[in-house]
């Protein structure tokens, strides 16, 4: 109906929202979605997606510039939630379980901070490592799960004397009043002290980039074995 609506992908139905914190019971529109759901740009104007279900035909149209690639987006999106709908694979998911996956999953910081100390302690030849809070004094392993406490910067800085290339990219925080917790200039030169190299990145007023920054949390060790996740090398 041309409203500006929030839409939300479910593995079974596509809700249309007014704001984004509706219940479901407030919803719009609903659309069931099922085996014989199909999601497709619309040859009429590649800037829109229909979606068919028996229960309803209508068409999405992505806010914002370069609405052809937004589509794109969005069909891909609607294609793996309520184009395939369970597929038969557990609780719904669109993937299905895979066997001799050479992926491990780590639910807290106590076994992923473990695992990545583990990691670097047997670095042959790199260390890359990519955040955007890096503190050089977060613990990765404290008692009782060993006898001494080890923290990042004694990670890294073993490693680096070890002869292994360590390398660090920092988010460069905006303001360092209003960003305090970063402190990115004093933990680079923290780490570069112990043999690290580091790049804080980006410059945001040479570079006009007030209103981004790089979010990744990742560490990957001699080309081999990446960490890869939602977790800070940070305390809170």
């Amino acid at each position: 109906d041309g409203a500006r609506r929030w839409v939300v992908a479910k593995p079974r139905c596509l809700l249309g929202l007014e704001r984004s914190d509706d219940a479901p019971a407030k919803a719009k529109f609903v659309a069931t979605a099922h085996a014989a759901t199909c999601c497709r740009l619309n040859p009429a104007d590649a800037r829109e997606v229909l979606v068919e279900t028996p229960s309803g035909r209508f068409s999405l149209r992505p806010e914002g510039r370069d609405g052809k690639r937004r589509a794109r987006e969005w069909l891909e999106a609607l294609s793996v939630s309520i184009g395939r709908p369970g597929d038969g694979c557990p609780y719904n998911s669109f993937a299905r379980p895979r066997t001799n996956a050479r992926a491990s999953f780590y639910v807290g910081g106590r076994e992923y901070f473990a695992a990545l100390a583990a990691a670097f302690a047997e670095a042959k030849t790199s260390i890359y490592v990519a955040g955007w809070r890096v503190r050089p004094g977060v613990l990765l392993r404290r008692p009782p799960d060993v006898e001494n406490a080890e923290s990042l910067a004694d990670a890294l800085g073993a490693a680096a004397r070890r002869g292994i290339e360590v390398r660090v990219l920092l988010y460069r925080e905006v303001s360092e009043s209003l960003q305090a917790k970063h402190r990115s200039a004093e933990h680079a030169r923290a780490l570069e002290a112990l043999g690290v190299r580091v790049l804080r990145h980006p410059k945001h007023l040479s570079t006009g980039q007030l209103f981004w920054s790089h979010h990744e949390k990742v560490c990957v060790v001699d080309s081999k074995v990446a960490f890869l996740g939602g977790m800070d090398l940070c305390e809170g």
